[in-house]
């Protein structure tokens, strides 16, 4: 399978969005782990040839979990705002059907 650097697009279009030059990409969707073995041996492709040529994709990647994730932001050692008057996760309850909407903030 062919690489370019366009195959690491995805990634490079988020990394705007974090504070940090460490990105957290969840991977997977419902039922993409039905081959787990197919699903892990294209990513361990895209991996390998990604960290081979890390000045052509600009990055590396490797598999983390969320808590090594937080340790690498929590290691960057930035100083993050308090947001004043705004949930982290806003609750409306409206009426008359009584439906309970959750928004996730990015």
């Amino acid at each position: 399978m062919g690489f370019s650097p366009s195959h690491s697009r995805p990634f490079s279009d988020i990394r705007p969005r974090y504070r940090t030059n460490t990105v957290l990409v969840p991977w997977g969707c419902d039922f993409m782990y039905q081959n787990a073995t197919l699903v892990f041996e294209n990513t361990d492709k895209l991996i390998q040839e990604i960290n081979s040529n890390p000045s052509k994709y600009g990055m590396t990647m490797n598999y983390a979990t969320v808590g090594e994730y937080m340790d690498a932001v929590h290691n960057a050692n930035i100083t993050w705002p308090v947001r004043q008057h705004a949930d982290f996760f806003p609750l409306e309850y409206r009426q008359p059907h009584g439906l309970w909407q959750v928004s996730f903030l990015l």
